[in-house]
């Protein structure tokens, strides 16, 4: 068996990946040509395996499926030889670079830029930034570093990412101002039964997929996906045009849209959960102050839905 790959090697084969070109890759890589090739050849014959079909002047060549599947462990195996640089530097508090916090458009958006004055006073020689995307796309980003940490709806099952609940909140319907269900305090999730429903694409905010696929088929109610909106303000939209009613976070409610009416559910079965994401078991002080700062903010409260005005009061 080959002991074990140089990273250098790696860093050839994911070059020469997306050259398909010699000279362009050993340009690339400040290596002469014959040197890249004797390289990637002794590798090849080290591992058993073909990663390159070469043509006969071997300038031009294609991937086998072999080499496309080492090329693609050789990027990660890159990625995370770069995070265990960047990982000690940061615990040593000398983090390069642009500190970045992603959070969920979703959110109240007075919460990260909070978070950040926070950061920024706390270490003011940081270059902190904010970066809005939802959460399935704060997975990716954090894994490729991207993203130092996230405000994310959960749940967020990544592997590789470790993530802490903060706080929930009550999801709320936005109605047409004509709509029936305006006259009731308070509705109930029956009355979803069979209307035309917008909510936030599931791909994108995956929380929304699990609550509805729990809670309805736990009430056992017919929902009508009426639109999967990427925006709050586009689900609110389609509201405003009456044809149709929006299940959203309570930040929608803010500022106020005319002609919608916001109501509550009379139940906490329809909820969400704020948490805070990062990569793994992280020595970051940024990231240190932050959950020192979130859990201070949100863990003296109860979790209960009631609290939500008490916590939102903070920002």
């Amino acid at each position: 068996m080959y002991p074990g790959v140089e990273l250098r090697l790696y860093r050839y084969v994911s070059v020469l990946a997306e050259e398909l070109n010699f000279t362009r890759a050993a340009l690339r890589l400040h290596v002469t040509q014959p040197t890249l090739s004797a390289q990637v050849r002794t590798l090849e014959n080290d591992l058993g395996i073909r990663l390159f079909d070469r043509d006969k002047g071997a300038q031009r060549m294609k991937m086998t499926s072999a080499g496309e599947a080492f090329a693609e462990e050789a990027r990660l195996t890159l990625f995370h030889a770069g995070r265990a640089v960047d990982s000690a530097r940061t615990a040593a508090g000398q983090h390069k670079g642009p500190w970045t916090l992603g959070y969920s458009p979703l959110l109240n958006l007075q919460i990260p830029s909070k978070i950040r004055h926070h950061l920024s006073q706390a270490h003011p020689g940081a270059d902190i930034r904010l970066a809005s995307a939802h959460t399935s796309e704060q997975a990716d980003c954090l894994m490729r570093g991207r993203l130092q940490a996230g405000l994310v709806i959960l749940p967020f099952t990544e592997n590789g990412l470790t993530c802490e609940g903060l706080y929930r909140q009550g999801l709320v319907l936005a109605l047409p101002d004509a709509h029936p269900l305006t006259s009731k305090r308070a509705v109930e999730i029956t009355d979803l039964n069979e209307i035309p429903v917008v909510v936030i694409r599931r791909d994108i905010e995956p929380h929304f997929e699990h609550v509805l696929k729990r809670v309805f088929a736990l009430t056992r109610i017919s929902l009508h996906i009426f639109h999967e909106a990427t925006t709050q303000a586009e689900a609110l939209e389609l509201v405003s045009e009456g044809a149709c009613v929006a299940l959203m976070m309570p930040s929608a409610q803010y500022p106020q849209w005319e002609g919608i009416v916001f109501k509550k559910f009379a139940d906490e079965l329809l909820s969400a959960e704020t948490g805070l994401a990062y990569l793994g078991e992280n020595g970051s002080p940024l990231l240190a102050t932050l959950r020192e700062f979130l859990l201070s903010t949100f863990q003296p409260f109860s979790g209960h839905l009631e609290d939500t005005k008490r916590q939102m009061a903070l920002f």
